[in-house]
């Protein structure tokens, strides 16, 4: 009697690429990388009306292509669709990666 398992073909390279993901630590990175995504935070969606300020403002989070924040870029603001204007119309990125406008 054979008491020897098999694993199967499409298991082994499975496997191997666990033990490569795995062995591996990522050091934590001292700087971000160059922008490359941008996500709303909050404030998108808001009912308000005409001529009135949002009861909240508009934030986005910019970010690197990992997902690590970056602080001082510059975020310019328009509208795409209906009447509405924006207050300052650009803003800058604080240590969390987020603008904020009105």
């Amino acid at each position: 009697m054979n008491t020897t398992a098999r694993v199967p073909p499409r298991c082994l390279g499975f496997l191997l690429l666990l033990s490569f993901a795995c062995g591996e630590a990522t050091e934590p990175r001292s700087q971000p990388g160059p922008p490359a995504q941008i996500q709303v935070v909050s404030g998108d969606l808001q009912p308000s009306t005409v001529g009135q300020e949002l009861a909240q403002p508009l934030v986005v989070r910019v970010a690197d292509s990992v997902g690590v924040p970056v602080a001082g870029q510059i975020v310019n603001w328009c509208v795409t669709a209906g009447d509405g204007s924006v207050f300052a119309g650009a803003a800058i990125t604080d240590a969390a990666g987020e603008a904020r406008e009105r």
